[in-house]
């Protein structure tokens, strides 16, 4: 199933703060005519889902602009150890030159009512079923990975909600910056 079927169903409006460490100026400006996990053929794992939205954002008092979001609803994140998941072919986009790289970056919304300074989201990526890195993310602060995708068929994003806020049992959504595909 197309990822962007799966969410161009439900309108949704959320932010979330990403990264750990800097984030080079533009870091977070999706590529003009750049593949996204969108355009890929995706399927869902687990609790939540992504969601394709374009909101703007704050993130440590700067601006962004999202492509996406993964979590269960506008109102709720996923509750401590819930796990959202999408896992997409990479070879879902015809007979075009292989995809070289994807350039991801996440974070969480300032002001969310499940974000304080405790707050933590694991994000994960897999290349063909096999953990790559694991970061965590936290208020903020955004965090991006760039994954060689060089002779890989799959790429898996999970987010599992490791320390919710002190005043919830969730973890706030954790939205999508950039989520581009190069050849």
């Amino acid at each position: 199933m197309n990822l962007r079927r799966i969410v161009s169903s439900t309108v949704v409006g959320l932010a979330v703060p990403l990264v750990v460490g800097a984030v080079p100026p533009l870091a977070h400006a999706q590529p003009p005519d750049s593949l996204t996990l969108s355009d890929l053929t995706c399927t869902r794992v687990g609790i939540g889902d992504y969601w394709h939205v374009a909101q703007p954002i704050s993130i440590g008092r700067q601006y962004y602009d999202t492509v996406a979001y993964m979590g269960r609803s506008l109102d709720y994140g996923l509750r401590q150890s819930e796990v959202a998941e999408v896992v997409c072919n990479l070879n879902s986009i015809g007979s075009a030159p292989p995809l070289k790289t994807l350039t991801l970056t996440v974070g969480l919304q300032d002001g969310d009512f499940h974000v304080d300074e405790v707050t933590s989201i694991l994000v994960s990526i897999y290349r063909d079923g096999k953990i790559y890195q694991t970061k965590p993310v936290m208020s903020g602060r955004p965090v991006q990975w760039l994954v060689d995708l060089q002779n890989v068929e799959s790429i898996a994003v999970t987010s599992q909600c490791a320390t919710p806020a002190v005043n919830s049992p969730y973890c706030p959504n954790l939205y999508i910056l950039t989520d581009s595909l190069t050849r």
